[in-house]
This record gives structure tokens, sequence and C-alpha cells, in this order.
């Protein structure tokens, strides 16, 4: 016998023996690039069925440049937010994205407030005629948000996982804002879904 294998032929031998189906996922899932961000370096995982949300099904034609990070320590338990390194590791994706090549860079798109409970955030590639600034402006204008927060989360609304529920038209009415003013002090009231409360 050659004392010599040549490993693909052996992993082929075996997977072969293997009765491998075709793997069937549910309509409201895709399949999403992840990416896992310790305080050494960067891990690519295999892609994950992932819920999709608003965006993903707006942009179904580029799900493939979609990506989602969680940040991890070492030993892939949760990163401790208060270490320097942390703090570091998470500005740098932020500001810079991920460099998967000369040409690819995943930039910071998002993140829902799920996420960021559990450390973790949207990238995206942009690719012409899509980008991040692109797809965030499709969510909606956001510049009256006066905090990072608020800011944050109403953004991460478009992110959350949830089913596609309309498949007709709907008719869209606007409801004028209520708003109450005191002093130089503009207030608006709403329920935060649904229809305005009256004062």
């Amino acid at each position: 016998k050659d004392p010599f294998l040549d490993p693909i032929t052996v992993f082929q031998m075996h997977f072969d023996k293997i009765d491998v189906k075709p793997f069937n996922i549910e309509s409201h899932y895709q399949f999403i690039k992840r990416i896992i961000v310790t305080p050494s370096r960067t891990i690519f995982v295999p892609p994950e069925p992932i819920a999709t949300n608003r965006i993903l099904r707006e942009h179904i034609m580029y799900v493939d440049n979609f990506a989602r990070v969680c940040f991890r320590d070492e030993d892939f338990s949760q990163f401790n937010v208060h270490s320097e390194q942390a703090t570091y590791n998470v500005r740098k994706v932020i500001d810079e994205g991920i460099r998967i090549s000369d040409d690819i860079v995943f930039q910071f798109l998002a993140c829902s407030n799920s996420q960021l409970r559990s450390q973790g955030l949207w990238l995206f590639y942009p690719q012409c005629p899509i980008t991040v600034e692109s797809i965030r402006d499709s969510i909606g204008d956001l510049n009256k948000m006066k905090t990072t927060q608020k800011y944050v989360t109403r953004m991460g609304l478009a992110f959350t996982a949830t089913d596609f529920s309309l498949s007709e038209e709907v008719e869209i009415q606007e409801i004028p804002e209520r708003e109450l003013i005191v002093g130089n002090s503009r207030f608006v009231f709403s329920d935060g879904v649904g229809c305005i409360s009256r004062l």
C-alpha cells in the first residue's frame, strides 16, 4: 500500500457513502454569512439560516452581500464590554468594516436591539447601485431623532426578524402628528405604533 494518502480522495470516499439530501429551509429564512470577531482574530463561519427582516426582503437580490457579525471572547463566551480591547474591536468594525480582499469590504449597516444585547450587528458589501447609505435611507427619515439610542432603536426595527405579512397592496393614510408646544419645546405624543393618541 502507498503510505501517503491523498486527503481529498479519502474525504470523497467517505462523502460518497453518506446519503446527502438537499437542505431546504422555510421561505422566511435566508442563508446569511456569519463572522465572529474575537480580541485576537476574525473567524468566517459558514452561512446559516436566519429569519428574514424587512431589509433582507427588500434587497433579496443582494442577500449574499449581507453578513451578521458577533463579538465574542476567545472561548466564544460573551464579550467583556468593559475591556479596552472589546471597545477597540467593535469601534474598528463600525469605522472600517471587515476587509475580505482588496476590493471586498463589508461595511457597518445597522443593528437591532436584540443584536445589541447579543453583541452583534449587520454588515453589507456595497455593490452598485445598492450602498449602505441607500439601505439606511430606505428605512425612512430618522434625522429628527435627537439621541443615539432612539436613532439606533428606530433603525433596528427594520432589522428585527419578522415573517412577511402583507401580500396585497394596502391603502396608506397619513395621519398628522399631534403636538404640544410648551415654551420653546415641541412635544409629539405617540403610542409608538398605530394611531396617535388624542391629547
